[in-house]
């Protein structure tokens, strides 16, 4: 059965969240990420007809993916 939008939505969020907690940056801006995901995990689940994730949304998830990244650069080995 194919995933609605929101749960698909819903299920990278929480993907990111998890990245965001294991992640070695500081606490502070590990609490402002996490409070973040939280606050558009509440949004996607409501049921308000435009709700979902912007495209604004999105590009700020993916730079949080790309911050909390546990890769370890080469060069900083």
């Amino acid at each position: 059965m194919k995933k609605s939008k929101r749960q698909r939505q819903i299920e990278l969020l929480l993907r990111l969240l998890d990245r965001v907690n294991t992640s070695s940056l500081s606490k502070g801006l590990v609490r402002e990420n996490t409070d973040w995901i939280h606050k558009k995990i509440s949004q996607v689940e409501g049921n308000v007809p435009a709700g979902g994730l912007t495209k604004h949304d999105m590009l700020h998830a993916n730079s949080m993916w790309d911050q909390h990244s546990r890769q370890v650069h080469p060069m900083f080995n």
